[in-house]
């Protein structure tokens, strides 16, 4: 489910195989696609959405994924840019 991107539907299989590190990246990566299809129409909730898929990488040690998310919004500091 997860490689064929279909967040939702892998966190849930993570979730009842009790894996919260995967059941956390397929909530992150989730998150990650619903900002990006958000950016035009609604570009606060897309850095809200970003934002928190960031917290959710650094929480399981995805560094790069969360500095992009990071740099989609603007923070480079914080993406280590």
């Amino acid at each position: 489910m997860f490689n064929e991107h279909h967040y939702d539907a892998a966190k849930l299989c993570f979730d009842r195989a009790g894996d919260a590190p995967k059941a956390r990246h397929a909530l992150a990566a989730s998150l990650q696609q619903r900002a990006e299809k958000l950016q035009v129409t609604n570009p606060k909730e897309s850095t809200r959405l970003l934002r928190e898929a960031a917290e959710l990488y650094i929480l399981i040690s995805k560094g790069e994924n969360a500095a992009k998310c990071y740099q989609k919004i603007g923070e480079y500091k914080r993406a280590g840019s």
